[in-house]
């Protein structure tokens, strides 16, 4: 019964993720300015959002947690990204693990400054009891970022060291600073 309520829950998000492209499209994107053609200038974006995901292992059932990060856009369609946050997860045959990710990642737009791909690398500092030291942490993302700059974004987020693996689903926004 948990496996078709992951699944049903799952497939709703997944399709609201694939059906956002349609409902925000539109020409300009957030890199551009409406109505001129600017020369791109290197700039960073500050970004902060919440996260909300579910446990691929039988350890966790759930995750929630709070991420803010800069991105340092080099090139129109590239960014350096570094990261940090706290996640909790919890309802499994494990007791409840409450981690900071700390991840620097590479980001790389895919369609006209829209939807982009994100690799990231870091690591997990375990702050519950039980849970001792730090862990190696990657995670592998796509996303969507509107033209009023929200962030929308699927990942898949392996903790290795806690046999910690969830899709995380992520909602953000972000400004040049």
């Amino acid at each position: 019964m948990k496996q078709a309520k992951k699944l049903t829950i799952v497939s709703l998000l997944l399709f609201i993720l694939m059906c956002t492209p349609n409902i925000f499209a539109q020409k300009k994107t957030f890199l551009e300015n409406e109505g001129e053609v600017k020369k791109f200038e290197p700039h960073l974006r500050f970004e902060y959002g919440g996260n909300l995901g579910f446990s691929t292992t039988k350890n966790f059932n759930w995750l929630v947690g709070a991420e803010a990060g800069l991105q340092y856009y080099f090139s129109k369609k590239n960014a350096a990204t570094l990261s940090f946050g706290y996640n909790y997860t919890f309802d499994g045959d494990a007791k409840a693990l409450g981690y900071i990710p700390l991840k620097a990642g590479f980001k790389t737009f895919v369609q006209n400054g829209k939807i982009y791909l994100l690799a990231e690398a870091g690591m997990g500092v375990a702050t519950t009891n039980g849970y001792n030291g730090v862990g190696f942490l990657w995670a592998p993302t796509i996303g969507y970022i509107t033209p009023s700059a929200y962030d929308l974004s699927i990942r898949y987020e392996i903790l290795s060291a806690f046999e910690s693996n969830q899709i995380i689903f992520r909602v953000a926004y972000s400004f040049k600073i």
